[in-house]
């Protein structure tokens, strides 16, 4: 029997693994003058391997040996023409040999996810014989797309998330077998934990494309290896524990020490030079193996007998023989490394691959229309959705819940591409989606470049390719001075429909990208940016004001002003203001101007002249239209007084220069309503007689004037809430306010109306006039 933390006390356990790793590395000396091993016979007809890097090496050698024993063989290659240049030469050796190339880049782990994604559309995709052979040793510190040290990633992870997608999607026959070529060197790894699995710890020391010493390449190897052969162990005891899975056979084998062609690749050791080096080199050439040799045991493990049987799965094999493996990579520890080592990304895969399939489905809903704009008949159709969103949600928030410590940037672009969506104020989230979401969005960690310029590249650019917003240089992020007219970027508009809430997706990257980062990405956010504040319907102008407030908290005032997009955000915000005849208006009044005034502080400071134009502009071309197309409808009137007490504020004594037609209409909102419920009426009276205040107190040298018509309007309001609501102490002490303000003000002018109004109705005004003290 093999060694088992259940058979022998760990002392015993950690001697045996001791000397089976000195017996085998002894053996290396001896091989020369063993006879050479034999390849096993069996009849694959039917069946169909996979190998990945097949096509030179030990790879090469296993796919041709498999094809010579009738399976249909896939090559999985980086590199296509090396590929068919080895699909030609296996068909040229064994007769009607059935071959074909399949492309598979193990230092990306989306090329693993793509293959998967074309293995499932196959006429045929049951996997019988997958062979992970694929690997190599780098001599430059490297860093893959997906963040992680490159030896790790191709000899161990981008492996472990192929395997593990194919088993999900359910592509294994019920008694396939998977077998990972390690390394002897396996036994010569650091020692490590779940935390520096990845090798981080060796790699920490050399900056990134710095050259590798020989010893530091072989620590990284033999720890790639180390982590293969402890998952393929871990990998296997799962499987045995599922009815699904138990007869599925996972083994890891160490091939020998070949003369394969890794020891000269340019980039790995026959780049490099060093006593040690050279020594290695010289040793293998002596003692070493050749390919064909190399490729016996992971052929004999796919296809044998012995090494199928129960008590044999799930080892580590050297020359057709187990080797004794120290029990405690058996126990707790491989439990932490099983996560690490790709299971929690698995389920992490699987719940994204869910919501993204979700996300599809709900740009369907709508019949083809955007899912925003959903009709509220239709609106019982997303309950359902939802429910599937969430449910996809609470398994990525637990898969990253697990580990999320070794998430690469591509990992990290992707659950920000996902999750992000279900963030805003839409009508296809609701309260628990957006808190899981956030939640998901907060177990990432910081939004790096790398990961913002992922986002962006990736999942937010190709959406508005057709649509892109003509007054923008795309390459730089620039306005264009010959700009052609809006209306064409109205023409097709995708990201309505297949990116609904790719405007939370650029709010949310606004808000977390580094503050060093926005210059670099600026020709990433603008354009989409733009094209969602220019949008012809208010639901989306008011995303794009959304993500333009996000922009101004991160966009410095002199970045906004050399790329002239200032100028661009003005006109457009000034767009959005004067919308007014949607039921969006009143929302993007509140939230549109804000925004506004935060762009004039940024790029224009107090003592430009064009800053009180901007501001003007605001009353001339905003506020006094909208009053004239919008009096009508209350809710717009009360967001129209709440912006106008903003640009009071802005303005300070400059109001004063509008005050011919900001007073009569507030007087005149103050005064009782007819036309509206009481509740809105109050609302536009509270707003008005909030922002007269603010005017008067702005523009006290002018207020005299407007003296009568102020203290009719509060005297009408005041009457009116005593006869109706006296209740209202909200609107009754702004009222007060008013007065107190007017008295001081104007208060010499004021004695005879004051002495009049008293004397009508004294008990009626008196609490009024005793508030404000006019006769102490």
């Amino acid at each position: 029997m093999p060694y088992s933390e259940h058979a022998h006390y760990a002392p015993i356990g950690s001697a045996l693994s001791t000397f089976s790793h000195i017996k085998n590395g002894l053996g290396n000396f001896i091989i020369p003058l063993l006879p050479d091993m034999t390849l096993p016979s069996a009849d694959l007809r039917g069946k169909q391997a996979v190998v990945t890097g097949a096509n030179s090496g030990i790879g090469f050698e296993t796919a041709k040996s498999l094809a010579r024993l009738g399976a249909h063989v896939v090559l999985a290659c980086r590199n296509k023409d090396k590929a068919e240049k080895a699909k030609k030469d296996i068909e040229q050796a064994v007769t009607g040999a059935q071959v074909e190339v399949e492309i598979l880049d193990c230092s990306s782990l989306g090329s693993a996810r793509l293959f998967v994604e074309r293995w499932g559309k196959r006429n045929f995709s049951t996997v019988d014989i997958l062979v992970n052979n694929a690997g190599r040793v780098i001599n430059t510190r490297t860093t893959t797309v997906d963040g992680y040290e490159d030896t790790y990633q191709t000899n161990h992870l981008t492996h472990a998330l192929l395997t593990l997608s194919l088993l999900k999607s359910g592509h294994f026959s019920s008694n396939a077998r998977i077998i990972n070529v390690s390394s002897i060197s396996f036994f010569s790894s650091p020692p490590f934990e779940a935390h520096n699995a990845d090798g981080s710890d060796i790699i920490s020391q050399h900056k990134e494309g710095s050259t590798l010493p020989w010893e530091t390449m072989v620590a990284l190897y033999a720890r790639a290896k180390a982590c293969q052969a402890i998952w393929s162990m871990t990998l296997q005891r799962k499987l045995q524990g599922t009815d699904k899975w138990k007869d599925i056979v996972v083994q890891a084998c160490h091939p020998g020490t070949v003369k394969s062609s890794m020891l000269s690749q340019p980039d790995g050791p026959g780049g490099s030079s060093g006593a040690a080096l050279n020594a290695f080199k010289s040793f293998v050439n002596t003692f070493g193996i050749s390919n064909e040799q190399g490729a016996v045991v992971p052929v004999w493990l796919a296809v044998a007998d012995e090494p199928n049987q129960p008590e044999l799965r799930g080892l580590y094999w050297d020359r057709m023989r187990w080797i004794h493996v120290n029990g405690t990579w058996e126990s707790s520890p491989s439990d932490s490394l099983c996560q690490v080592l790709c299971f929690f990304m698995q389920d992490l895969d699987s719940a994204l691959n869910d919501l993204s399939s979700a996300l599809k489905t709900l740009s369907t809903i709508n019949g083809g229309e955007p899912p925003l704009e959903l009709d509220a008949e239709l609106s019982e159709v997303l309950i359902t959705w939802k429910d599937s969103a969430l449910e996809a949600l609470e398994r990525i928030k637990d898969a990253l819940n697990k580990d999320v410590g070794n998430l690469g940037p591509t990992e990290r672009a992707r659950i920000i591409s996902l999750t992000a969506v279900l963030i805003g104020q839409d009508n296809f989230t609701n309260h628990n989606c957006r808190t899981i979401a956030k939640d998901c969005l907060d177990s990432i960690g910081v939004v790096d470049r790398v990961v913002a310029t992922c986002v962006l590249n990736d999942h937010i650019k190709p959406l508005f390719q057709v649509s892109v917003h003509p007054g923008i240089h795309l390459d730089t992020g620039r306005v264009k001075h010959n700009a052609i007219g809006v209306q064409n970027m109205y023409d097709e508009q995708p990201w309505k429909v297949k990116g609904s809430g790719c405007w939370n997706i650029l709010t949310w990257l606004l808000s977390n990208m580094g503050d060093d980062d926005i210059e670099v990405l600026w020709p990433l956010v603008i354009p989409p940016l733009l094209t969602l504040l220019d949008d012809y319907k208010p639901l989306y102008k008011l995303r794009g004001v959304n993500a333009t407030d996000a922009l101004l908290k991160k966009a410095p005032g002199w970045l906004l002003r050399r790329t002239g997009v200032h100028e661009l955000l003005f006109r457009s915000l000034r767009g959005a203001l004067q919308n007014l005849t949607s039921d969006s208006s009143p929302e993007l009044l509140g939230t549109t101007m804000p925004c506004y005034l935060s762009l004039v502080d940024l790029v224009l400071p107090n003592d430009d002249l064009n800053r009180y134009a901007k501001l003007a502009e605001l009353i001339t071309e905003v506020i006094i239209p909208g009053w004239l197309y919008a009096s009508s409808r209350v809710e717009v009137m009360v967001a129209s007084a709440s912006a106008l007490s903003l640009v009071v504020e802005a303005l300070g004594t400059g109001t004063i220069r509008f005050l011919k037609a900001i007073i009569p209409q507030l007087s005149e909102n103050i005064s009782p309503k007819d036309f509206s419920s009481a509740n809105k009426t109050r609302e536009l009276q509270i707003a008005s007689a909030k922002c007269l205040l603010l005017v008067m107190i702005n523009a006290k040298p002018r207020i005299p004037h407007w003296r009568g018509r102020i203290l009719d309007s509060v005297l009408r309001c005041w009457v009116d809430i005593n006869e109706n609501k006296p209740e209202d102490t909200d609107l009754r002490e702004r009222l007060v306010s008013i007065f107190r303000e007017l008295l001081t003000t104007s208060g010499s002018l004021l004695q005879d109306e004051i002495s009049t109004v008293t004397a009508l109705d004294d008990q009626m005004f008196s609490g009024l006039i005793a508030e404000v003290g006019v006769f102490e």
